[in-house]
């Protein structure tokens, strides 16, 4: 994950190599159900990824690509779970107002455990993977 904050920070090497992994990566099987996760959800709970891709359309692929993206790293996550009700109360501020109010809701929420600053540090803004703003890789479209 270092080479991924690296990049986004704007270190050419690192987005280079980033671009890299993804060229690398592309296709293959990057998630899986940890031991007995399958069974415990059921056969019809999780779609298939393939079921996913060939039900959606362009426009909604280039929609989801479109989106802003956030990082939390753990530690701040360990922060928001700490506060009743805060991550659902993040998500709805993220869904509503992106990561200006997101950023707002968790200085909001987490004024009393970490200064501004913590916060800022460790929750990042990603852009969104096409369109007009920088990509994960740093380069415009």
């Amino acid at each position: 994950m270092q080479l991924l904050a690296d990049a986004i920070d704007g270190h050419t090497e690192s987005r280079a190599r980033w671009a890299e992994y993804e060229q690398g990566m592309h296709g293959r099987r990057q998630l899986t159900y940890s031991r007995g996760l399958r069974a415990l959800l059921g056969p019809n709970d999780v779609p298939e990824a393939d079921d996913f891709v060939a039900e959606t359309s362009d426009s909604q692929a280039l929609a989801l690509l479109s989106m802003e993206g956030v990082a939390i790293e753990p530690s701040l996550w360990r922060d928001i779970s700490q506060v009743d009700g805060l991550d659902r109360t993040l998500l709805v501020a993220y869904q509503s107002g992106g990561y200006p109010a997101a950023l707002a809701c968790l200085q909001d929420g987490l004024g009393g455990l970490v200064t501004n600053a913590n916060i800022e540090a460790r929750f990042h803004r990603l852009g969104s993977l096409v369109g007009d703003g920088p990509t994960l890789c740093g380069s415009t479209s």
